[in-house]
């Protein structure tokens, strides 16, 4: 048996406004924040209906995601989640 050590790692998440919404036709605002250590992006409805919800999602609130910001040194092995 062999053993593999990941030194380097990038992982790719997809977020889509289907995340935001049971309502496919609503719009998005995507902002995306960065300083030296962090990156983080919000992610709200355009027009959102307070306390509503269709098809079990609500149809307010705001997303957040969130990460380190590094520098990119040497290959990466890309992960895809689905």
């Amino acid at each position: 048996m062999r053993e593999v050590v990941l030194r380097n790692m990038s992982c790719l998440v997809n977020i889509t406004a289907e995340w935001m919404s049971g309502n496919r036709t609503q719009d998005i605002q995507w902002n995306v924040t960065s300083n030296t250590n962090v990156i983080y992006h919000t992610v709200t409805l355009e027009n959102p209906v307070l306390f509503s919800e269709v098809g079990v999602q609500a149809e307010w609130g705001t997303l957040y995601y969130a990460m380190t910001s590094v520098s990119d040194k040497g290959p990466s092995v890309f992960v895809s989640l689905i």
